[in-house]
C-alpha cells in the first residue's frame, strides 16, 4: 500500500503462483496438459507490466511529497517518472520500460544477451504469442514462424512437455507443463526483483521491502 492506494502488481503475481501450485498433482516436471501453466504464464507477464507502470506512479509521488532525501534522489525520481509515463502514452513496450529503468535507478542497463533479460523476453514473447495469435488457417506459415521459434528458444531450458513419437504435439500442449509454470513464475521474480536490487533511492526502497520483495519472491 501507499498513500491509500492498493498496488495490484503483487496480487497478480500471487495469481501467478496459484497457478503454478495447482500443478502440485503432475506426476513429472514435464508432464504435458497442465493448463494452469497457461494461466502462470499470463498472469506472470501481466505482474510484470503492473509492476513497472505502478513504479511509474511511485517515482512521480514521491517525488513530489518531499519523500527523497535528497535533492539529488529526487530528482532521478522526477527524472524516471517523467520517462516512464511518457513510454506509456507513447506505447513502448514493456521492454523499454525495464530498460529505463535500471538505467535511471542504477546507471546500468541490462545486458540482453544474457539473464534475466533473455528470459524475460522469452516469456513477454510467449505471452503475446498465447493471445494475439491469428487464427492457423489464414495465417498458417506466420503461426508456424512464430511458434517453432518459441520452442527453440525454450529448448534448452529442458521444460517443455516431453515428446511421445506416438502422439503429434502442438507447442501449446509443449508448454503445459508445471516446469514452465514454475520458470514464467521466476523468471518474473528474477526480472522485478533486478530493479528492487538496484535502487538506493531510500523512500522508493523502503516502499520495494514492504510491499514487493516478499511477494515477488521465486517459487521452489
Amino acid at each position: 500500500m501507499h498513500k491509500g492506494y492498493t498496488l495490484p502488481a503483487g496480487a497478480l503475481f500471487l495469481r501467478a503462483k496459484a497457478a503454478y501450485e495447482a500443478t502440485n498433482d503432475a506426476g513429472d516436471e514435464r508432464e504435458p496438459r497442465q493448463e494452469a501453466a497457461i494461466d502462470a504464464i499470463v498472469f506472470s507477464e501481466a505482474s510484470l507490466e503492473g509492476f513497472i507502470n505502478e513504479l511509474a506512479f511511485l517515482a512521480k509521488s514521491l517525488s513530489v511529497t518531499k519523500a527523497a532525501p535528497s535533492t539529488d534522489q529526487a530528482a532521478k525520481l522526477a527524472t524516471l517518472a517523467d520517462l516512464l509515463l511518457e513510454a506509456e502514452s507513447n506505447n513502448a513496450n514493456v521492454r523499454f520500460k525495464y530498460i529505463v529503468a535500471k538505467w535511471v535507478l542504477s546507471g546500468q542497463g541490462f545486458d540482453k544477451g544474457k539473464q534475466p533479460y533473455q528470459d524475460f523476453a522469452l516469456l513477454i514473447d510467449t505471452r503475446n504469442v498465447l493471445l494475439h495469435l491469428r487464427p492457423v488457417e489464414m495465417h498458417l506459415r506466420t503461426n508456424e514462424e512464430l511458434t517453432d521459434g518459441l520452442l527453440k528458444r525454450f529448448a534448452s531450458k529442458n521444460v517443455l512437455a516431453k515428446s511421445n513419437e506416438n502422439v503429434v504435439m502442438g507447442w501449446l500442449e509443449r508448454i503445459k507443463t508445471r516446469a514452465v509454470a514454475r520458470w514464467a513464475c521466476n523468471t518474473t521474480s528474477r526480472m522485478v526483483l533486478s530493479i528492487v536490487d538496484a535502487t538506493k533511492i531510500d523512500a522508493l526502497k523502503l516502499i520495494f521491502d514492504l510491499s514487493y520483495r516478499e511477494k515477488f519472491s521465486q517459487v521452489q
